[in-house]
């Protein structure tokens, strides 16, 4: 529903201390966003409705997922992308 993506977003603005729909660039900003498109499309949500909801455009939304993916494939990668993800997934 689009209440629980509202929901994922919420949780991780609280994790971050900032809003995701900023456009700036801080890595944990962006590492954020992704974990956020990451989760979403694993609990089923379109890539336009992320893509929607995070102000992010379909390629971005496809590299950040992809992104998450890999790191959490092989963990030694993205150490602090990890670290947000646990800390976002213990809180949802």
């Amino acid at each position: 529903t689009p209440e629980r993506l509202h929901v994922l977003v919420e949780t991780m603005e609280g994790i971050v201390g900032m809003s995701l729909a900023t456009r700036a660039r801080i890595r944990q900003l962006v590492d954020a966003r992704y974990v956020v498109a990451y989760t979403a499309s694993r609990e089923g949500f379109t890539q336009e409705e992320v893509a929607e909801a995070l102000g992010l455009d379909h390629s971005t939304l496809s590299y950040g997922i992809r992104r998450v993916a890999d790191t959490l494939a092989t963990p030694e990668a993205g150490h602090d992308l990890i670290n947000l993800y646990n800390q976002f997934t213990t809180k949802i």
